[in-house]
């Protein structure tokens, strides 16, 4: 049972580095469009995706955390 649910965090760690990378391309591009369009409107709802984005991933590092306690009582 340990075995699979080391397995399990193993793959969730992965998905979560994955959302990672993913995060600093969107950033990334959301930041050249900000630079492109240098309306203020854009760069509010692009800051307010941003933000959004940010809470997802700390959530998901807190379920990795709760993952991991989960699988070192076991």
């Amino acid at each position: 049972m340990s075995t699979f649910s080391l397995l399990f965090s193993l793959i969730y760690f992965r998905i979560l580095i994955m959302f990672r990378y993913l995060f600093f391309i969107i950033n990334f591009f959301l930041e050249i469009l900000t630079l492109l369009t240098k309306r203020d409107f854009i760069k509010e709802e692009i800051q307010e995706l941003i933000e959004l984005i940010k809470i997802n991933y700390q959530t998901s590092l807190n379920e990795l955390v709760d993952v991991k306690k989960m699988a070192g009582r076991k």
